[in-house]
């Protein structure tokens, strides 16, 4: 770990390059939201299956026991789905 004090340009910079890193990781295309690192085939989640916070516990449930999946991927997708579907987050 560097720990060389980090400018707020960088900073700034740095955030950017994770929140674009983030929505290439999870997005949404057409009616699923998509998972580019999921592996070989990447994971599609229907939007109808997390259209409601139940819905989107549940599949954060499912998602957390996969090996290739990271925090920071499982909070877009909590934040992509109730996004799309107008669904206030708790931090709101």
């Amino acid at each position: 770990m560097n720990n060389k004090a980090q400018t707020s340009e960088e900073g700034i910079k740095d955030f950017f390059q994770w929140r674009e890193k983030m929505e290439k990781a999870c997005h949404i295309k057409g009616d699923k939201i998509i998972f580019a690192d999921s592996g070989v085939i990447p994971l599609e989640i229907p939007l109808d299956e997390c259209n409601t916070p139940e819905k989107i516990l549940d599949w954060t449930y499912k998602l957390i026991k996969a090996t290739w999946i990271t925090k920071d991927v499982v909070g877009e997708f909590i934040r992509v789905a109730c996004s799309h579907h107008g669904l206030k987050l708790p931090i709101d």
